[in-house]
């Protein structure tokens, strides 16, 4: 391939990254795939992106980023966990692939998820808990909207299979 790489970033890689995961789901990501989309051989992405697995830890970055809770607000605890929900629900409709990544730690808690998570867990401090019952709490929340959005696109997730 004698694609210009030249304006190739992470950033762009990222894009292009979530773009594929939306059109045919997680299971048919690859570097390959990837370098498709942007026109570029796939060795071309290794000089920005470490591997499929940092790539993967940089989508479900990028698409929470995308999604933020206003952390700089403050109100109480039930409109927390209603903004919560539904800035998850629709990060989770546009993105159904980020319901299985989110499902493993390692791509869940980048600095902007760990930001809502304090934001939210705040909000549960004003019912007299401490700040590790809150987190329990806030987390419980997140953990229960990503397993009903997880029923919820279970089929599409399913349909979608690796080469499609």
């Amino acid at each position: 391939m004698t694609a210009d790489t030249s304006k190739l970033s992470t950033a762009t890689i990222v894009d292009a990254a979530i773009a594929v995961a939306d059109d045919a789901g997680i299971g048919s990501l690859s570097m390959r795939r990837v370098a498709e989309k942007l026109g570029v051989g796939a060795m071309s992405l290794y000089r920005h992106v470490e591997d499929k697995d940092a790539l993967l830890q940089a989508m479900s970055t990028e698409v929470g980023r995308r999604f933020p809770y206003p952390v700089d607000t403050a109100p109480e605890w039930r409109t927390r966990v209603g903004i919560a929900v539904d800035v998850d629900w629709e990060l989770y409709r546009r993105h159904p692939w980020v319901v299985l990544a989110y499902s493993a730690p390692r791509y869940s808690f980048g600095v902007d998820a760990l930001e809502g998570l304090d934001w939210l867990a705040a909000g549960f401090t004003e019912l007299g808990v401490d700040i590790a019952t809150a987190t329990e709490m806030a987390l419980a929340v997140w953990n229960y909207v990503n397993g009903v959005a997880l029923a919820q696109v279970s089929e599409q997730l399913l349909e979608t299979t690796p080469g499609e």
